[in-house]
This record gives C-alpha cells, sequence and structure tokens, in this order.
C-alpha cells in the first residue's frame, strides 16, 4: 500500500491534534483560578483541584470551595505572569529609542556621535527597559482557559443514564 505525501501529511497533523486533547477527567491543578458560575457568581481563589467532575479549592476569603463541574459555567486558571513579554517590549522600546536618537544626531550638523560610545549606550537603554517591563509585567497574570466537561443525558426511572461528554 502506497501513501502519498498528502495523506501522510493529514495523518501527521491528526496525531498531532489528537496528542494535544486533554484526556477526559484528568485532573487539573490549579495554583490561582478564577471561575464564573452558573449562578451569575465570580469566584477566585487558589490551590485548586479538578478531578472526576469536583473541583475544590480555596477562595479569596480563605473559605473552602466545592463545586460540581456542572455549577461552572467558565473557569481560567494562573500560568504565571507577563513578565517576559513585557521585559522584551521594554527592551525594543530601548533600542528604538536609541535609533531614534542615532539618526537624529546623524540627521543634525551640530551634533557629534562618537562610534564608541553608541554601544554602551544602547545596551544601558535596552536593559533598562527590560528591566522596568519585567517590573510591570510580573504585576499581571496570564490566563489559561481550563476546558470543562459537562455529562449530558438521560435518566430514566430505572436510574439508567445514558451521557455524552462535550468538552469546551
Amino acid at each position: 500500500m502506497k501513501f502519498s505525501v498528502t495523506t501522510a501529511a493529514a495523518i501527521f497533523l491528526l496525531l498531532i491534534l489528537a496528542s494535544t486533547l486533554p484526556a477526559q477527567d484528568s485532573t487539573v491543578y490549579c495554583p490561582h483560578f478564577r471561575m464564573l458560575l452558573t449562578d451569575g457568581r465570580h469566584v477566585t481563589g487558589k490551590d485548586g483541584i479538578l478531578d472526576n467532575g469536583t473541583f475544590t479549592g480555596t477562595s479569596k476569603d480563605g473559605s473552602s470551595v466545592s463545586l460540581k463541574v456542572e455549577e461552572i459555567r467558565s473557569m481560567d486558571r494562573s500560568v504565571g505572569t507577563k513578565a517576559g513579554t513585557y521585559a522584551l517590549m521594554g527592551a525594543g522600546m530601548g533600542l528604538v529609542t536609541v535609533l531614534f536618537a542615532v539618526v537624529e544626531c546623524i540627521d543634525n550638523p551640530n551634533c557629534h556621535l562618537d562610534g564608541s560610545k553608541v554601544p554602551p549606550v544602547a545596551l544601558g537603554f535596552i536593559t533598562a527597559g527590560a528591566i522596568i517591563g519585567a517590573a510591570v509585567g510580573s504585576t499581571s497574570q496570564r490566563w489559561e482557559h481550563v476546558p470543562l466537561s459537562r455529562p449530558m443525558g438521560l435518566v430514566d426511572n430505572r436510574g439508567v443514564r445514558l451521557t455524552l461528554s462535550i468538552h469546551f
């Protein structure tokens, strides 16, 4: 049996896609969480665990939280801060500032540019921008949506249930 390149690529992409799907009923740890409940309340907290359709954790005020997945409309968990992203943006702003200053000096006949001083000054502006960006970014959380598996189905009077799980 021969496979074309297109068929092999399609199979490869399907395998990659399948490997990224979360396992059903897998345990999810949430060091910090925020959620919207079906009754409209917002709950934030820490040390949350989502396991087998039940979420437990500690709310922001210190009280214990125990909820069934059916009570949660949407949920996010913290995956760190934005310090790295903001540090890169700050370093870029420092570099752009130096480039504008050099271009301005080149265009100005009254400005004398000493080429040996440009690299250390540029490094200083880039470093200062990165430090300021990291400091600002460390105050902002990065959030990741937690897919919730909700069983839906029918139950007859004998307790027999037909269910279907939906991930979103």
